[in-house]
């Protein structure tokens, strides 16, 4: 720190200039004299000490000042260091914030992908309620045309037992006409067969009788040959029948 010095410290040369011009003047005794060399050697030291404090504060100034710039040098180069630090660590911030931010988007992009498997499940869902409905509906119509197909079909059944009813009927009637005219018939044939195998036999007879005649064996043969011819007549409309 600057030391305060007193005023006359500083003069002292003047005052010397001074007292010598004074002392040439006038006459001054030796102690005087010998005081007065004391006081200026005393002044010389003090003016050398002086000399020599300047000096030194001069030097301790100097090294102040070169210390003020390590100083100054360090505390710029610690400010750089810590705005760099600053710098880094608002970047690492920066970033851990980014990150942060992408890993709630990231979540918030997981909700959403949730949201749609839900709603894309709720839409299955729908849609298989929906397939069962039309599924339901179109058994539902195919059971509704289905029971008016049965009921068709049993209208039809029953038109078809009522005309089967009729046809057999009829048949009946018919059968029954031509087993009619099948007696009729029969009758007629047998008739008329009766009535050729009695012409033959009369007709036989006949010439039986002329030949009865000539052959005395001939009724016999004539006999048998009328029974085998009766049997086999028989057997013929058996067979027909």
């Amino acid at each position: 720190m600057p030391r305060h010095y007193n005023k006359s410290y500083i003069t002292f040369p003047r005052i010397i200039s001074l007292n010598s011009s004074s002392m040439s003047r006038r006459a001054v005794t030796p102690s005087l004299e010998a005081s007065q060399q004391s006081h200026i050697d005393d002044l010389v030291q003090r003016n050398r000490t002086h000399e020599q404090t300047i000096r030194r504060l001069k030097d301790e100034l100097a090294q102040e000042k070169n210390r003020a710039k390590t100083v100054v040098q360090d505390i710029q180069t610690k400010l750089h260091a810590e705005k760099r630090e600053w710098r880094e660590a608002c970047d690492t911030l920066q970033s851990c914030h980014r990150i942060h931010q992408l890993r709630l988007h990231v979540e918030l992009e997981k909700q959403r992908s949730g949201q749609l498997a839900e709603q894309d499940l709720l839409r299955k869902e729908k849609v298989a309620a929906l397939q069962r409905e039309f599924a339901i509906t179109k058994f539902q119509i195919q059971e509704s045309l289905l029971e008016r197909q049965i009921l068709e079909l049993e209208d039809k059944v029953a038109e078809l037992e009522q005309l089967r009813d009729e046809e057999r009927q009829a048949s009946k009637a018919r059968i029954l006409e031509l087993a009619a005219h099948v007696g009729m018939q029969e009758k007629r044939l047998k008739a008329s067969e009766e009535a050729r195998v009695n012409l033959e036999l009369t007709g036989r007879a006949k010439w039986a009788a002329q030949d009865e005649r000539r052959n005395p064996n001939f009724l016999r043969v004539f006999h048998r040959q009328t029974r085998a011819y009766d049997l086999t007549t028989r057997r013929g409309t058996l067979q027909t029948r």
